[in-house]
């Protein structure tokens, strides 16, 4: 052969990344459960704390007084809506939740299939990135500020229908 010419190399082995992409997908498994966890701490605390902020300003604004509702149809409407908006709540929370716990599932199994084949060719059927589940989240956490945005305001509403009603006072001579 002569100098210069390139040899090919067919029957040079290839390499084992299959610890690397092991690795890699343990991190994207440990940073999607990091993540969920963030995001599961912040709805709860808006979700769960929040009606007892609701609650303690309203005894806080009574300071002891008796107070009265008047509610009306308006009001009993932002109820609904408020309980409404939980629920709706409730449900985006969960199935944001259920979509990361699939895609750790995709992980594991592609983890499974690289621990009994080392040498398993990873191409579009084990890589995914799916348009219509990236368009999906960003809509599912825009209705989830969304809905704590109108459960807000409807609690504004409910709260600025409490009057403190105050005690006639006695005039002692």
């Amino acid at each position: 052969m002569p100098e210069g010419t390139p040899v090919a190399e067919a029957s040079s082995p290839r390499p084992d990344l299959s610890k690397e992409v092991i690795q890699y997908l343990s991190k994207e498994i440990e940073t999607t459960t990091n993540t969920m966890m963030v995001f599961r701490s912040k709805m709860g605390f808006a979700v769960l704390v929040g009606p007892f902020l609701i609650l303690g300003t309203l005894v806080y604004s009574a300071k002891g007084l008796q107070f009265s509702t008047h509610f009306g149809a308006w009001g009993i409407i932002a109820i609904c809506v408020d309980i409404f908006c939980y629920l709706g709540l409730a449900f985006s929370t969960a199935k944001i939740e259920e979509d990361a716990w699939r895609h750790c599932d995709r992980c594991r199994t592609l983890i499974s299939r690289l621990h009994a084949n080392p040498t398993l060719e990873i191409g579009n059927q084990n890589a995914w990135k799916d348009p219509t589940h990236v368009n999906w989240m960003k809509w599912s956490y825009l209705l989830v500020c969304t809905l704590l945005i109108i459960s807000f305001l409807s609690s504004v509403y409910v709260i600025s229908r409490v009057r403190v009603e105050t005690l006639p006072t006695v005039n002692s001579k």
